[in-house]
């Protein structure tokens, strides 16, 4: 059987050759790297089954080494580029395998570094691993391979383009099913009956959906509840493609909004998002991108409502999250300068707390000269007819694209 790999070889090398590089420059002889998206990255093998041990060893010359449960060898044969891999039985400790390998290839005495902030590596294999190794003193290198992982190649580039577009498709899906009486669940299916239409794969969490006081909760996923007229209804699709992600947020009316505070929140918000893609570009920092997001609605009197970051970076994605945000957000203080080819899922957040959350965002590439949007849809307040047909919103003010 033919291998499945979404990169050639030639650029899962060139991501290997630049881990290994960064290894060298800390004193770092081996990597043990337990995150599914290092996994996914350097290797291509995924699997939703990463719930049960695995580690991949990376010396700093040379191939990898695979360590995975023996139902996975396969999915090590058919998804990755590497020759071979080691197996543990069911009936087996996995650590007891782990130790014995860094044994047998001379590693524990090496300079070794571990992903600590791995959230499948657990306390108990940490600790595990110490008291079978004795003096086992690993580095931590969490954030080695991810920050490699923020600069994306063209290749990565057009899959998030791809999922942009089935980002698109479930947008437009969502925005079609409601009305009033329609229930959370039902558009819900619509959204991902047009997501999975479009040719993405599971995403690296739910799109988030919710109506009326459900709506301004964070992270709110679809339940039973009826929408109802006059109400606002929250949703935030995304798309997956290769495990590239694309994801926007849209605020949606059912029939005309009455509430002065939430008109004046809805231009305040797209206003945000205006002066933010006007900031982002290569060699700006994090923090100014977020003071540009936030500036309207601070200078409005409002900015007890922008409590949130400004947005964080997106790419390779699985189950819980489909950001990048633990390695790189737009967040108040931060000092990281950004790069070209970094991609942000920029956000425009704010919170009308006991209402809604009223918001609008875009996935987009920071370019040298400035950004580019990668989700397109109509960036503007959606009213939808209470007889279920889309309206034209009066909250309009300065939503132009970069």
């Amino acid at each position: 059987m033919a291998r499945e790999l979404a990169f050639s070889v030639v650029e899962y090398r060139q991501r290997l050759t630049r881990v290994q590089a960064e290894m060298r420059s800390r004193g770092l002889e081996v990597l043990m790297v337990y995150w599914p998206e290092n996994l996914y990255y350097l290797t291509g093998y995924h699997t939703v089954g990463y719930f049960g041990y695995q580690v991949l060893f990376v010396p700093a010359t040379g191939d990898p080494l695979f360590l995975v449960r023996r139902l996975e060898r396969q999915n090590v044969q058919d998804l990755t580029w590497l020759d071979g891999c080691e197996v543990y039985q069911d009936t087996e400790d996995p650590l007891d395998v782990t130790a014995r390998v860094l044994t047998e290839r001379g590693w524990v005495s090496r300079a070794v570094g571990i992903e600590l902030d791995a959230w499948f590596l657990t306390t108990r294999h940490f600790l595990g691993l110490r008291k079978r190794l004795g003096g086992f003193e690993p580095t931590d290198a969490s954030q080695l391979v991810n920050r490699i992982r923020l600069i994306k190649s063209p290749t990565e580039l057009r899959y998030i383009r791809a999922a942009a577009r089935a980002a698109e498709a479930s947008a437009a899906a969502a925005v079609a099913a409601i009305r009033p009486g329609v229930r959370e669940y039902e558009v819900a299916a619509e959204m991902h009956r047009a997501l999975f239409r479009a040719r993405s794969t599971y995403l690296g969490h739910p799109p988030l959906l919710g109506s009326g006081p459900r709506s301004g909760r964070a992270f709110v996923t679809w339940g039973d509840r009826a929408i109802r007229a006059n109400e606002p209804v929250h949703i935030e699709p995304g798309g997956c493609v290769h495990r590239y992600h694309a994801v926007f947020i849209r605020t949606i009316h059912v029939g005309p909004p009455r509430d002065k505070k939430f008109l004046r929140l809805v231009d305040l918000s797209l206003e945000g998002l205006h002066d933010g893609l006007a900031k982002l570009r290569a060699g700006v920092t994090s923090a100014e991108v977020d003071e540009a997001l936030k500036g309207p609605v601070r200078r409005a009197g409002l900015g007890e409502t922008a409590f949130s970051r400004g947005g964080y970076s997106v790419g390779i994605g699985f189950p819980p999250d489909w950001g990048e945000g633990r390695t790189q957000s737009i967040k108040q203080g931060d000092p990281t300068v950004l790069q070209a080819n970094m991609t942000f899922h920029l956000l425009s957040n704010l919170w009308y707390e006991g209402n809604t959350l009223v918001a609008f965002s875009e996935t987009v590439r920071v370019t040298d000269s400035g950004c580019e949007v990668l989700t397109r849809f109509p960036r503007e307040l959606i009213v939808r007819g209470t007889a279920g047909r889309a309206a034209r919103t009066p909250a309009r003010r300065r939503q132009g694209r970069r």
